[in-house]
């Protein structure tokens, strides 16, 4: 008797608990120069994810950015991505950075963006490890020192307060780990469209039904 009721008291947690790759972000804005700037030569950028938008934990094991492309952005495939922990809420100033030392570098290399309007893929060399508990920050890293047309684009959504910021530039490329002594950085209320590949999501929320978010909040998709 004890081991069908431990059986079935595993069954329910299971109900309750599922994995799922994670939308957030919704808009269609260009411009913003997040998570990178085709158009420009080096891009490095920081954003940040509310944990009231993300609803679970566990290994991100991947992410995936939402970008329209006239070509497959042949000078925009050099990648350093980092994530890390944070209870910042926003970017308060131009050199408001969140330090390279509190995050942790988690891919290095290429992507692959055919033309179009698609999702670029990024599995991530070591997985993160979310808390459920902080917000979460991704920071990108751009590092090829040629660019591509002004056409090609990535998706963001519009927020209430500055969640990103980002540096751009032809000549010099940014070190991440001396942004504010480097560059003034841009913050922008913008946060880039983005899908979390992996988090364990428990008791996700009901689907809205209004299609349009209020306050320039986002809704969050769960596509299990």
């Amino acid at each position: 008797m004890l081991r069908i009721i431990l059986t079935l008291l595993a069954i329910l947690s299971l109900s309750f608990s599922l994995f799922a790759d994670i939308e957030i972000g919704t808009g269609s804005e260009t411009g913003q120069k997040l998570p990178v700037d085709p158009y420009y030569g080096y891009t490095y950028s920081q954003v940040i994810y509310l944990q009231s938008e993300i609803l679970g934990g566990g290994n991100i094991t991947g992410i995936e950015y939402h970008y329209t492309s006239v070509d497959n952005m042949p000078n925009t495939n050099d990648i350093v991505v980092y994530m890390g922990h944070t209870t910042k809420t926003q970017f308060d100033s131009r050199t408001d950075w969140i330090p390279l030392d509190s995050l942790t570098e988690v891919f290095n290399g290429t992507w692959t963006t055919p033309a179009g309007d698609n999702w670029v893929t990024i599995i991530l060399d070591t997985p993160f490890n979310y808390d459920d508990t902080d917000n979460l920050v991704i920071a990108v890293d751009e590092n090829r020192d040629e660019c591509d047309v002004n056409d090609d684009e990535f998706y963001c959504t519009s927020v209430a307060n500055p969640r990103g910021i980002e540096y751009h530039d032809d000549g010099a490329n940014l070190d991440p780990a001396t942004p504010p002594q480097a560059s003034y950085g841009n913050p922008r209320s913008y946060i880039a469209n983005v899908k979390l590949l992996g988090i364990t999501v428990t008791d996700p929320p009901a689907q809205p039904t209004n299609p349009e978010p209020a306050d320039g909040a986002t809704w969050i998709a769960y596509n299990t």
